[in-house]
């Protein structure tokens, strides 16, 4: 009476003498699955499975498909046919054959599409590597090995860290130390599911310079500067990225055109400052000052006595008012955060 073993075994060596170079990832191992196989038993199956997915993956990667593979497995069901004649139930047999080769071809196809994935994930690591570059090199070759169409305006996404969630039309790198990914400036801004922050849309050579205000702008955004929305844009927040752009410089420029209000307590301070920030922005009427403020129009005035005492000919001057400005929209947004 005809056994499996022997079928399995003669279907084997007809694919490794069809596939000689993965010829040794078929051992006795592959030989005892294939017979589990072609019994068609519900009983557990010997390891085995992954050996045919390492075929699979391997004739990809050799060739870039996998017809060999099914040629090889096809002709090998044609030679183990006389075997079966011996058997008791041949056209059973023959069924429990077809059912095996088949199984056989799916595992290697899910070797091969795995191998696929794999491959295109690490082009594409490379590619979103060359493009952090200053001087990125060979965007056009690494991106057709990517499968990644290179756009002509891209924009840079910088995370904080977290479970990113892949998208086709990004490339994302989810585990560097500073998380972050490149995107096709045309297409819609998907949600990371973290918070992320957008730099300018540039040529794809200049990825490194957006990467650099993207970077800038979750700065900012992690300091409470910026509002926390998914994502923030940053040229939607160029003045606060001028304001912010030294530290150095705005705390000494701070320093230096607020000094008089150092001589008030910290409410005090407060208050002045954004009294005065409403007179330089309005037309500096009391009345117009207190709407702003939600305050009466006589607490306007008194509080303008007072910077008229601290800040004197400083509120008529051009220059003194526009670096006054600057100085408190810089301190609103420095106590904001």
């Amino acid at each position: 009476m005809l056994t499996e073993e022997p079928v399995a075994a003669a279907l084997l060596d007809e694919v490794r003498r069809r596939l000689p170079e993965s010829a040794w990832l078929l051992d006795r191992g592959a030989t005892r699955f294939v017979a589990h196989v072609l019994r068609r038993t519900a009983t557990e199956a010997p390891p085995g499975a992954d050996t045919f997915r390492a075929l699979g993956a391997a004739e990809f990667r050799a060739v870039g498909d996998l017809d060999r593979v099914h040629r090889a497995l096809t002709a090998a069901a044609r030679r183990v046919l006389p075997l079966l004649s011996r058997s008791p139930d041949f056209a059973r047999a023959v069924e429990n054959l077809l059912v095996a080769v088949d199984i056989l071809g799916r595992l290697a196809a899910e070797g091969g599409r795995a191998a696929a994935a794999g491959d295109r994930d690490r082009a594409r690591a490379r590619l979103l590597a060359e493009l952090g570059k200053p001087r990125p090199t060979a965007l056009a070759a690494l991106a057709r090995e990517a499968g990644w169409p290179l756009p002509e305006t891209v924009v840079a996404v910088a995370f904080d860290t977290g479970e990113l969630q892949n998208t086709d039309d990004a490339l994302c790198d989810p585990h560097a130390p500073e998380p972050w990914a490149v995107l096709p400036a045309a297409a819609p801004v998907p949600d990371f599911g973290v918070r992320a922050a957008l730099g300018p849309e540039v040529v794809p050579e200049d990825t490194a310079r957006s990467l650099r205000w993207a970077r800038r702008t979750l700065g900012l955004l992690r300091r409470g500067v910026l509002p926390d929305a998914r994502p923030v844009r940053w040229d939607d927040h160029l003045t606060t990225h001028w304001l912010f752009s030294d530290d150095v410089l705005r705390t000494a420029l701070e320093t230096s055109s607020l000094a008089p209000l150092e001589v008030l307590t910290r409410t005090a301070q407060d208050k002045a400052a954004e009294t005065l920030l409403a007179f330089l922005t309005t037309s500096g009427s009391a009345p117009e000052i207190a709407g702003v403020l939600g305050v009466h129009p006589q607490t306007a005035r008194n509080r303008l006595r007072t910077l008229n005492a601290l800040f004197g000919d400083q509120l008529h001057d051009p220059d003194a008012r526009f670096g006054l400005e600057i100085s408190l929209r810089a301190r609103k947004l420095r106590l904001a955060g």
